[in-house]
């Protein structure tokens, strides 16, 4: 999703913006637009280079979304123990 990120001289995260309608544009302060994926979260601007960049970070996974991949392991490991005493699933 395209972000309008606003930050300091030194890579500091002041605003992060997004959404219909676009957010403006402001004048005097540095900005960059920039496509941050939905699984991540803009940790700060890397300044030291021209163009600046944008320092992403994977965002946690939450408590449910690790639940579910337990249920979705311990799921499969049921059928395929199944499949071995020759049970149906």
């Amino acid at each position: 999703m395209k972000q309008l990120i606003i930050h300091d001289e030194e890579g500091f995260i002041i605003s992060v913006m997004g959404g219909t309608p676009e957010p403006r544009e402001p004048i005097g302060v540095p900005f960059l637009w920039a496509d941050v994926p939905i699984d991540q979260q803009v940790i700060k601007i890397n300044v030291s280079v021209t163009p600046h960049e944008v320092v992403l970070k994977a965002m946690p996974k939450s408590e449910t979304q690790m639940a579910q991949e337990q249920i979705d392991a311990l799921t499969q490991a049921v059928a395929e123990l199944s499949l071995l005493v020759g049970g149906n699933t």
